[in-house]
């Protein structure tokens, strides 16, 4: 049988155990990962904004990155960060890079999604089109460039040739002209942007 003071001795070295292991845990971050950003795309030379980071495995100390470059985040949950994007960042129109850093211990960086910065919307066809035949099939593909497609095309003003129509998802003017003349019209492009399209014109 063994003394109190044995079981005493025994019961406080169980302590020192316990609290020996109880104070080695140590919290480790997960590698976080992204599922989505909003926006997906900015005007280039525009003001700073607010970018959105939706995904998992965020905490406290997550750091969203541009090009490798820590931005002023906020943590909002597990699941999503803000990140204050400098006008700086988006005066050329391409893709930039967004990750989110977790820090050690444990940690390290998510997969990575593409933030777009565009240019201006433009339509750069011709102004003067290739000249129709009455009755001989005819195609010519209007052509826009900058911010964010798809683009959506349309008549504004004046009249197509008899026999030819525009596609408004794809920019083709084609058809059969079956009315000789001149014709003058204008076009709108508008993107594919949210909330608010940006929109162009052009006179042919």
């Amino acid at each position: 049988m063994r003394s109190s003071g044995n079981c005493a001795k025994w019961f406080a070295l169980l302590l020192l155990v316990t609290a020996f292991f109880s104070t080695s845990v140590k919290s480790y971050a997960a590698v976080p990962s992204i599922t989505s950003l909003s926006p997906t795309a900015v005007l280039q030379d525009g003001p700073d904004f607010t970018l959105t980071v939706n995904g998992s495995d965020f905490v406290s100390g997550s750091r969203v990155r541009l090009n490798g470059s820590n931005q002023d985040t906020t943590f909002v949950s597990s699941t999503q960060l803000t990140a204050r994007i400098q006008d700086n960042d988006i005066r050329q129109p391409g893709s930039l890079s967004i990750t989110v850093f977790n820090p050690n211990p444990g940690g390290g960086t998510s997969n990575a999604l593409t933030l777009t910065v565009t240019s201006s919307l433009t339509i750069t066809t011709g102004s003067t089109l290739p000249a129709a035949q009455v009755g001989s099939p005819y195609s010519q593909t209007l052509v826009a460039a900058g911010r964010i497609p798809p683009y959506n095309w349309s008549v504004t003003t004046g009249s197509l040739p008899g026999g030819l129509a525009l596609s408004t998802s794809t920019g083709v003017l084609s058809g059969t002209p079956s009315t000789s003349g001149n014709f003058n019209f204008t076009v709108r492009v508008s993107d594919g942007g949210q909330p608010t399209p940006q929109t162009a014109t052009k006179a042919f």
